[in-house]
């Protein structure tokens, strides 16, 4: 993928100001002021992902999601991203069946078992849920319990993870 131009590295870095201060409508126009050659980048998808997550547009976020998984497939984040677009539009089965396939190709990455653990929390498979959760831990250890225990996707569980 080719870097891009510095004017247009400088709305990304806008962009990337204005979600950080908590506007993504700003942060979407500044992306939109970099050159359409540039739109599809990976990094201007990622950043575009995150403003419309944060306007709970997840419609917007799988399309984006999956031009992220087509254009870097060996870029975990895209795959995580679409799944949890997925998730947010309660399709927990689909996010399931979409990041699934991902541990083959990320074994080491614990936010690929920790998505799944929410999803089928979500589903009501709690003891599957709790198998991921600890796949996940043993993974990325206390900070992913600890993320655990305050994440209410998770809540089915919260009992069992102390």
């Amino acid at each position: 993928m080719r870097l891009l131009a510095r004017r247009d590295a400088w709305h990304l870095q806008a962009a990337q100001g204005w979600l950080e201060l908590g506007n993504p409508t700003e942060a979407n126009l500044e992306l939109d002021q970099i050159d359409e050659l540039f739109r599809m980048h990976p990094d201007v998808l990622q950043l575009r992902w995150h403003a419309h997550a944060r306007q709970g547009k997840w419609d917007v976020c799988v399309d984006l999601g999956r031009a992220m998984t087509r254009l870097t497939p060996d870029v975990v984040q895209g795959w995580i991203n679409l799944a949890n677009a997925l998730f947010y539009l309660k399709h927990y089965q689909e996010a399931f069946d979409t990041l699934f396939p991902t541990l083959l190709d990320f074994p080491k990455n614990p936010y690929i078992p920790y998505n799944l653990a929410c999803y089928k929390c979500q589903l009501g498979d709690l003891v599957e849920a709790r198998d991921w959760l600890d796949k996940a831990i043993g993974m990325g250890g206390e900070r992913i319990r600890e993320t655990a225990l305050l994440d209410s996707d998770l809540e089915g569980i919260w009992g069992q993870i102390a």
